[in-house]
């Protein structure tokens, strides 16, 4: 497959008052078409920077940006019209505009100086609405809807103007998780479906790394990472750009955890789902779950619903059914609050 986008030595940034102020400097990388690309990195890394360079509207500080094998620097607002099509992340207030307008606005780059929709205009927002799953709220007006509806009619609009790329910059940033995912989802299907090139910025780094076709990694001070989400995670390449204190990135699982700080050990006997639920609950209290039968105190997982942990030493033993009794008694202890 032959990439849409080359990027050659790309350096992006701004000029101000005869200053330059570099914030990512030579980025080479291909995005293809009927890929769902997601540009991730840190707070000031670069990310909404480099979005802004790639859709024209700001210009790059040296380096080349192709499309088709053309530069964008040679291309007229016109002709970017025809190609690209962008969804911010500000968070849509119009007032008094049905869905079904403030989507033929998409059409603007064809329907020339007084903007009237063909018949064959009306056809295609009809089948964008319906692409993104909000077909039966057409007539309703813009501000009734959710911010999850909300942003599917900007993403209509997108692909309305019938554009091989789509650039998203933050666009579930208002929502709730499962909205977050069902955007997700709804995007990597466009990309399947109609094989448009689609790259996201983003902070949701989960979401990302189960959605995403590939990953652009930008991280401050370091060169850019690209690659298949799997990849990158066989080559330990997140560890880098977002391991802090209290965060780090578990290679087993492909995501994120918090470690926290431990004052006590408990031994612990037992395994499976409860082992795991029980471990978090008890390490955000700072108390580590060990295999260590040298230690004072065992927690025994049972397999019996109404007995499900025995909390016991050498002189007593206590039975709970859930885990935050079995918390609730721990912190009792006056030697919670010892480091031992």
């Amino acid at each position: 497959m032959n990439a849409l986008i080359n990027i050659k030595h790309l350096t992006i940034g701004y000029k101000n008052s005869g200053k330059t102020k570099v914030i990512y400097n030579n980025i080479n990388g291909d995005l293809f078409p009927g890929e769902l690309t997601c540009v991730l990195g840190p707070n000031g890394a670069g990310k909404s920077t480099l979005l802004r360079t790639l859709c024209g509207f700001q210009a790059p500080l040296d380096g080349d940006i192709l499309i088709n094998g053309h530069a964008i620097s040679d291309m007229t607002n016109a002709d970017l019209s025809k190609l690209i099509s962008v969804v911010l992340t500000d968070k849509i207030n119009i007032q008094n505009i049905t869905v079904e307008e403030l989507v033929s606005y998409g059409r603007s780059p064809y329907t020339g100086y007084f903007g009237r929709l063909s018949d064959e205009d009306k056809i295609l927002i009809n089948e964008a609405i319906e692409s993104v799953g909000i077909i039966d709220k057409k007539d309703r007006l813009v501000q009734t809807l959710s911010d999850g509806e909300r942003q599917k009619v900007m993403i209509a609009k997108a692909l309305v103007q019938d554009t091989p790329i789509i650039f998203l910059d933050e666009p579930a940033a208002f929502l709730d998780l499962p909205s977050k995912v069902e955007l997700m989802q709804l995007l990597h299907k466009l990309t399947t479906d109609t094989g448009k090139l689609i790259l996201i910025v983003t902070h949701d780094l989960d979401l990302a790394l189960q959605m995403a076709d590939k990953i652009w990694l930008l991280g401050n001070d370091r060169p850019i990472s690209i690659g298949v989400p799997e990849d990158l995670i066989i080559q330990e390449i997140f560890s880098g750009f977002f391991d802090r204190e209290g965060l780090v990135f578990d290679k087993r699982s492909g995501l994120f955890k918090i470690k926290n700080k431990h004052k006590l050990k408990i031994n612990v006997e037992g395994h499976g789902f409860i082992y795991t639920l029980l471990r978090r609950a008890l390490s955000r209290n700072g108390i580590d779950l060990v295999r260590d039968s040298s230690l004072e105190y065992t927690i025994l997982i049972n397999k019996e619903e109404d007995k499900l942990f025995t909390f016991y030493n050498k002189e007593e033993s206590f039975i709970f059914n859930d885990i935050q009794s079995l918390l609730t008694k721990i912190k009792s202890l006056n030697w919670i609050h010892n480091d031992k």
